[in-house]
């Protein structure tokens, strides 16, 4: 059994350093809270829940709210109560229920398995950790669904060079590997492309993700649009999706900043 663990770890990890060689470039930005409802909120108060597990949970939602920060501030203040005159307030209960069967269940909105073969006790974790588990996990998803999120990505370039001469495949190809050492450089370098093969819509996701990369989101929609009427490719819908979501992250933050 300790020579099929050390198997399945040496397996991760070259798995990850094959997905750390991919040909990206990084997109950064700010993407939605899942409430458009929430973005007028500043202050919340978050008062004491009931239940044999309220005061766990309301500390964690407390922390989380406190920890949102947009652009190097914070995003939300946080009450110990709903007297300081709110925006928001949240309330309520949390009991875990713990069954002890041959798995160990909290039948809740939020959900944890823990098993262990029964000569294993050591591996066993307690009832206790199971359910701090499960407070942090209800935190974490209420916090994504009050507050927008800062995130940063690696996106992966499309590679198929199919309909381009053989001198521009090969100046895709060195696009390709600039993106490692200068995702200027290759941006250039496909816009050349581009201007050579008007239509190539693999051509035109890269550079559309180049605006992404930078900012551009204007100039990235109207890339991967073109790219779209010419290749299914999923990569097209994610970009427009992401896109999407940073406009409607923008709209939060600008209901946010006119309370």
């Amino acid at each position: 059994m300790i020579r099929a663990g050390l198997r399945g770890l040496t397996a991760s990890v070259l798995l990850l350093t094959t997905a750390a060689q991919a040909e990206v470039l990084t997109v950064e930005g700010v993407y939605p809270a899942d409430s458009d409802g929430a973005a007028a909120m500043k202050t919340i108060a978050v008062e004491s829940f009931g239940g044999s597990d309220g005061a766990d949970l309301a500390i964690r939602i407390e922390d989380a709210l406190r920890a949102v920060e947009i652009d190097g501030r914070p995003y939300f203040r946080v009450l110990p109560s709903a007297s300081g005159g709110a925006d928001g307030v949240l309330r309520g209960t949390a009991t875990a229920e713990i069954k002890r069967e041959r798995y160990t269940e909290h039948s809740q909105l939020e959900q944890a398995t823990d098993s262990r073969c029964e000569d294993n006790s050591s591996e066993q974790r307690s009832p206790e950790t199971v359910v701090r588990e499960l407070t942090g996990r209800i935190a974490g998803r209420l916090r994504g669904a009050l507050a927008p999120t800062w995130r940063r990505e690696s996106i992966r370039v499309l590679e198929d060079r199919k309909g381009l001469s053989r001198e521009d495949g090969e100046k895709f190809k060195n696009a390709l590997r600039l993106t490692k050492t200068d995702a200027g450089a290759a941006c250039r370098q496909w816009q050349a492309i581009a201007d050579a093969n008007p239509g190539h819509a693999v051509t035109l996701f890269n550079i559309g993700l180049c605006d992404e990369a930078a900012g551009n989101l204007d100039g990235a929609e109207r890339l991967y649009r073109e790219a779209a009427q010419t290749s299914r490719a999923g990569n097209v819908g994610d970009g427009l999706g992401r896109i999407a979501a940073r406009r409607r992250a923008s709209r939060q933050l600008a209901a946010h900043s006119a309370r």
